[in-house]
């Protein structure tokens, strides 16, 4: 099974197009106050 993705060509960032950065805190809140997408690294692990 060949992959699509040339695994050899590094990621590299357009200088002149830099992917924009999102604002998780905002992205976050405004699906539900309080939320901060650490909650799953904070909570304890009972398996």
């Amino acid at each position: 099974v060949k992959s699509v993705v040339p695994f050899s060509e590094p990621f590299t960032v357009d200088p002149n197009n830099p992917p924009a950065e999102k604002d998780y805190d905002v992205y976050f809140k405004n699906l539900k106050e309080g939320i901060t997408g650490k909650e799953d690294l904070e909570a304890p692990v009972t398996a």
